[in-house]
């Protein structure tokens, strides 16, 4: 095989990686990203779903946010979690919510489920609050 050929193939392969690993990162799982809704106080919340890279898209760490939570005086409060897919539309999840940024109190860990609606396109958290994504 001539240099150019070799060349030219080279060039070609890495064309077609590009094009390739975009398009497999970029097939998300409808959880996957930032939602957002308002509580019963009247708060906004937040919700984030990253997936785990290597869980074949079954694992996702999640990310929680309360602008004004009432539990803690009105402070903000923070929420991790780890979530496991249960079918295709519900993520069992383990988090802990705490008051941002010191930590007291702690509110608790949990145990619950979030559900995704395909119809709606809305993630309803176990408390029953329905999440928008977030443009």
């Amino acid at each position: 095989m001539k240099r150019p050929a070799v060349v030219m193939t080279a060039i070609a392969l890495a064309v077609l990686l590009v094009l390739a690993l975009p398009a497999a990162a970029s097939s998300p799982h409808p959880f996957r990203g930032d939602w957002k809704a308002i509580d019963g106080d009247g708060s906004n919340l937040s919700l984030s779903f990253v997936a785990q890279s290597r869980s074949g898209g079954r694992v996702f760490n999640i990310h929680g946010f309360d602008d004004s939570c009432t539990s803690c005086g009105g402070a903000p409060a923070g929420m991790e979690g780890v979530g496991v897919l249960d079918g295709e539309n519900t993520i069992n999840a383990s988090f802990v919510w705490w008051t941002v940024p010191t930590g007291d109190p702690v509110l608790g860990l949990f145990d619950g489920s979030f559900t995704y609606d395909p119809d709606t396109n809305t993630v309803t958290d176990p408390d029953g609050i329905v999440y928008h994504r977030n443009p």
